[in-house]
């Protein structure tokens, strides 16, 4: 007996859904609403008529190992084909409501966070910006003392040195003024008064510009100078010069090939 060929369902014919912003005026929270429209109209039909046929293609089979399977996978192809427009016509109301429901809901949320975000990214910089430079601060004030350290230390040993060799001792007071002249500055530290915030943290974040700053013409210089191995290849050029050169396309360090697409239609 022939294997049963899928039969596929007639398109559903949907009542069009309610504009969103009636739902939303209609119904505070919208979830049972779309719920409810999702399983009553969509879950139990698409499981009876569409989720069946699906089935029934997919058990019949994709292998093709000669002229009679290629004919039947091909005919398969066209039914295929033909059912995935039926299931996307019969989706397409819901995915529609759905999309501009959320479009809306996004929208909204953008409105109401913009404020908060402009706020937000500059209250960042500018805490960022006063601590960082607070930091510059408290390194340039250890510099300073350690400097004024090292020197009244040098200035303590020249002295010594002075008075070695005014009583005669030249070696000792020459060992004193080459310590006078090597010893590293002594270890200052300057305690940070940044006050320390549960839930704010602060952390690198190395990034990268070119010389001049991010600008076309400071790109186009930069791109000549970097080395090689900071430049990417770029996918969209190479496709387009496969597709546009086909066999004949060639660049160095590349292969180009024919990965084949089938085109079915219903």
């Amino acid at each position: 007996m022939p294997p049963r060929k899928a039969t596929l369902p007639a398109p559903l014919h949907l009542e069009e859904p309610p504009l969103p912003d009636a739902v939303v005026r209609a119904y505070p929270n919208p979830f049972d609403i779309l719920r409810a429209y999702v399983e009553a109209q969509f879950q139990r039909r698409l499981a009876i008529e569409h989720e069946r046929t699906v089935a029934l293609i997919a058990a019949e089979g994709h292998a093709v190992t000669d002229t009679a399977s290629l004919t039947r996978i091909e005919a398969l192809l066209v039914d295929v084909a033909t059912h995935r427009k039926t299931i996307e016509t019969f989706f397409k109301p819901l995915k529609d409501f759905a999309w501009r429901v959320h479009r809306l809901v996004c929208d909204r949320e953008a409105e109401v966070l913009a404020p908060l975000g402009a706020w937000d990214v500059a209250a960042r910089g500018n805490a960022h910006a006063y601590r960082r430079e607070e930091e510059r601060r408290r390194q340039l004030e250890e510099r300073r003392l350690q400097e004024e350290a090292r020197r009244a230390e040098q200035e303590r040993l020249e002295a010594e040195a002075a008075s070695l060799e005014a009583r005669g001792e030249v070696e000792l007071a020459a060992d004193v003024l080459e310590a006078a002249i090597t010893t590293p500055a002594p270890v200052v530290v300057v305690p940070s008064t940044l006050p320390t915030t549960r839930g704010v943290a602060y952390r690198a974040n190395w990034q990268w510009r070119p010389i001049g700053g991010d600008t076309p013409e400071n790109r186009a210089r930069a791109e000549k100078l970097v080395p090689r191995e900071f430049l990417q290849l770029s996918d969209r050029k190479l496709t387009a010069h496969a597709k546009a050169h086909g066999a004949a396309a060639r660049v160095p360090g590349v292969e180009f090939y024919d990965a084949g697409t089938v085109s079915v239609r219903s």
